[in-house]
């Protein structure tokens, strides 16, 4: 799909730890987002349930061999309930999350009834809608004919909720059958959050306000079979200021539900754009267990601290170090100068390899360069570039542009070589002239957007590479200077602007030598062109050094390698060349710099007697 570059805007969030009621000590060990897996036999406390006597929500130890699940309401009528992690979660810069739900013992017939529901809100920690239809998000209310009809606002303001709905009040909110699931937002009208309906349609006998995004969705399987059900919901931001987010609801491995919508259009989100996320349910008349499995959240956007001492290392998808390692990390860690720490933010933007280098090719001092193509980008097997949008929360200007902000930065990163054939054949050359290039499109906060009113020449501006390898971490590591102008970065390889590593050989010379039983003295050095023109204090990249530096000569007599650059990036190199042979001679110098790129030279020299 052809993305337009103007579609890059995305909302980051800030990853942090909200206190509620003034204390942290009971749930000071919970991890940053929910990670109930296999079940929820750990970490309860880092959960809220309401209400809180005990009676449910509850955990309850189920099957054989037994597990741990949250029972959200049991098979009993008039209950309600709702289940909060206890920190609020970034989600405006969008989100992934995946559980399973069993719905069992269904009463009154054998008639299953209400359902649950996955619940966006920053209202409270306590919070609780009404039950029976609402499946506690939503308000209950009087019947019209019996008058004053009324609803009673008690549902959840601030709210999104997807419920998963297994009764039919057709006639109190227009529920298309007992088997649907929706997305229901009153939003925010006038500044004021709106409390959640349930209602689908007009003419509820309640007066219920219609609150659904998008149409109501009937899968195929029913939800109240009694069998493990599997739902993953993503979150997309919106990617230009005209646009809307999308999110997407898969049930059983279906896209079931897609609806634009804008999270923070929804509610008044916390700072950083976080809210509590968790799960509501309900029981009426009729009623069934309401059992969630298992549970994780991933928020798109993570943060850490990062000091002089020590680096943030902030992990994407089980991250990229260790065996087995499928996703990718980003690292920032401060250099010399007058921060000792920051707050840094990364937001991944995942795009098309072809948008992607639409993007770096608009810059020609790029060439033609290519952008990688990461094994696991999104947590779920599709294959991405991704941009990095770096942000610092703690500094006045977030986009990292503090005059004192000097760090190293760089990405670990998983990526087959089967995705990336031109790089596969570069390296396997003189290259890969791997790119760290770093840029910013004009928008306060959101360097990887583009600022349509004025938009840059080319949204990357700058190569900032250091270092690069194909063997790290587990298979890529990319690593440069973060300096102040821009904090976009993408790593590309064949990037334009890169020269492979120089090498000088002083002696031998293009010349005529005796023969003799002593070896000639060799010199040579080896430097990577760019760095002596850019130098560190310059803040201008590429930081490339000289890695290696090699002598060889046929028939494999006297080769011989350094590596012990000096201050000034230089290998400077002493050896022996023959002389004991007549006739011409090749003596070859090769060297590596820090990104990879291979430089040669030869001298052809000839021995006389």
């Amino acid at each position: 799909m052809k993305v337009d570059i103007s579609r890059f805007v995305v909302v980051a969030a800030i990853a942090a730890l909200v206190v509620i009621g003034g204390s942290t000590a009971a749930w000071a060990d919970c991890p940053a987002s929910p990670n109930y897996t296999p079940d929820f036999s750990l970490d309860e406390n880092c959960l809220t349930l309401n209400p809180t006597d005990g009676t449910t929500p509850q955990f309850v130890v189920t099957g054989e061999p037994s597990h741990t699940v949250l029972r959200l309401t049991t098979d009993n009528p008039g209950q309600v309930g709702s289940a909060w992690f206890n920190a609020q979660q970034a989600v405006k810069g969008g989100f992934s999350t995946t559980f399973q739900f069993q719905f069992t013992q269904q009463g009154l017939a054998h008639t299953p009834a209400d359902g649950i529901a996955f619940v966006i809100q920053n209202s409270s920690i306590n919070a609780l809608g009404q039950g029976g239809g609402s499946i506690g998000y939503a308000d209950g209310g009087i019947p019209c004919n019996e008058a004053p009809c009324s609803h009673d606002n008690n549902g959840i303001p601030n709210s999104l909720a997807i419920e998963f709905d297994t009764f039919n009040n057709d006639g109190a909110t227009a529920d298309p059958n007992a088997n649907h699931i929706a997305v229901q937002s009153c939003g925010v009208v006038g500044g004021v959050p709106q409390p959640n309906s349930n209602a689908h349609g007009a003419n509820s006998p309640f007066g219920f306000p219609v609150c659904i995004i998008g149409s109501p969705a009937s899968p195929e399987t029913s939800m109240s079979d009694g069998n493990p059900h599997i739902v993953v919901i993503s979150y997309t931001p919106p990617s230009c200021t005209e646009c809307k987010g999308t999110l997407t609801v898969n049930l059983d491995d279906h896209i079931v539900l897609t609806v634009a919508v804008t999270l923070e259009s929804e509610m008044n989100l916390s700072a950083g754009g976080k809210a509590w996320v968790g799960f509501t349910s309900a029981t009426g008349a009729a009623f069934e267990n309401h059992d969630i499995l298992n549970w994780t959240f991933t928020p798109n956007a993570q943060s850490g601290v990062a000091t002089q001492d020590t680096p943030a290392v902030l992990t994407f998808n089980g991250g990229a170090f260790g065996q087995g390692a499928t996703g990718f990390d980003y690292n920032a860690k401060l250099l010399s100068g007058g921060l000792q720490s920051a707050t840094v933010q990364v937001q991944p933007i995942l795009i098309s390899e072809e948008d992607c280098e639409k993007l770096v090719d608009a810059n020609p001092a790029f060439g033609h360069a290519q952008c990688f193509v990461l094994q696991n980008a999104d947590g779920n097997g599709s294959r991405s570039s991704v941009l990095y949008e770096l942000t610092c929360p703690d500094l006045p200007n977030t986009s990292c542009d503090e005059s004192d902000f000097i760090a190293d930065l760089g990405t670990d990163f998983v990526f087959q070589k089967a995705d990336n054939r031109g790089f596969q054949l570069l390296n396997s050359t003189i290259g890969p002239y791997a790119g760290w290039l770093k840029g910013n499109g004009g928008v306060p906060g959101h360097p990887c957007a583009i600022d349509p009113t004025n938009p840059p020449q080319f949204l990357f501006q700058s190569n900032q590479i250091s270092s690069f390898s194909v063997t790290g971490d587990p298979t890529g590591i990319t690593k440069g200077k973060g300096v102040p102008g821009g904090s976009c970065w993408v790593a590309t390889y064949a990037t334009g602007g890169e020269a492979p590593p120089g090498v000088k050989i002083t002696s031998p010379a293009f010349s005529t030598y005796h023969q003799s039983a002593t070896p000639g003295l060799a010199s040579y050095t080896c430097s990577d062109p760019k760095t002596s023109k850019n130098p560190a204090s310059s803040r201008v990249g590429p930081y490339l050094t000289a890695a290696s530096c090699k002598q060889s000569q046929a028939p494999n007599l006297n080769n011989s390698i350094c590596s012990s650059p000096n201050v000034s990036g230089v290998i400077s190199c002493g050896g022996t060349f023959d002389l004991s042979v007549r006739g011409l001679h090749v003596f070859a110098v090769t060297s590596k710099d820090t990104g990879g790129n291979v430089g040669a030279n030869i001298v052809i020299y000839n021995v006389v007697k």
